[in-house]
């Protein structure tokens, strides 16, 4: 089990798809993330790939293997059911050492940490 960290602001997870997903993160460890989307249209197809982006810093990571853990509905923000935002959590799979080292860089530098949390926590 890993310790979850709140990112910041502006974090995006985008997914390539017969319909691409972009959304907002939530959540990230060394084992996965939470990300929320607005779902269009009944797709609700996932990739087995994930890209993270952090436009802001000039950050990004590309094609994290991926194994989807939860895509639930959270509410339906229009009268029209084929826009609904849904909340999605998927775990990370075997990383390359370049992604490795990237994630570790994004967990320090972009989530949200108490200042008593310790560096070696990421390991």
């Amino acid at each position: 089990m890993y310790k979850r960290y709140p990112v910041r602001n502006g974090v995006v997870a985008f997914m390539e798809t017969v319909v691409n997903k972009l959304g907002h993160v939530e959540e990230i460890s060394k084992g996965g993330m939470s990300f929320r989307y607005m779902q269009i249209g009944d797709d609700l197809y996932l990739s087995d790939t994930i890209n993270l982006f952090f436009p802001r810093y000039d950050f990004n990571m590309n094609r994290i293997p991926i194994k989807l853990i939860t895509d639930i509905e959270e509410f339906n923000p229009s009268q029209f059911r084929t826009v609904t935002m849904r909340r999605c959590g998927v775990q990370f799979l075997e990383l390359s050492d370049d992604q490795n080292q990237k994630l570790d860089y994004f967990i320090r530098n972009y989530t949200i940490r108490k200042k008593s949390q310790d560096k070696t926590q990421l390991k």
